[in-house]
């Protein structure tokens, strides 16, 4: 289920979800969070939106995974990601 103990979730500007870049359903994402919050050490959940996704999808599966497992800095991530088109905006590296 994961890759070298993370996680890979995207949010592209359609909204469309994947999960180590194979697509995903919001559903199937919740699933998976639920079983990962049983690996010891639990690995790292780094998610990556596309600046035009919209907020509301990505508060919403960012609360998804928070709700499944203990969100810290070295559990969850959220990184922007930086299109050839937009290189003024900074990365953004949060903890959700």
């Amino acid at each position: 289920m994961g890759v070298e103990n993370r996680n890979l979730i995207e949010l592209d500007r359609d909204g469309h979800l994947y999960w180590n870049d194979a697509p995903i359903h919001r559903v199937d994402l919740q699933l998976y969070m639920h079983a990962i919050a049983e690996i010891k050490p639990l690995p790292l959940t780094l998610v990556k939106a596309d600046p035009q996704a919209k907020c509301g999808t990505l508060r919403d599966i960012t609360s998804d995974i928070a709700s499944a497992v203990p969100c810290t800095a070295s559990t969850c991530r959220l990184d922007w990601r930086l299109l050839p088109h937009d290189s003024n905006r900074p990365e953004a590296n949060l903890r959700m």
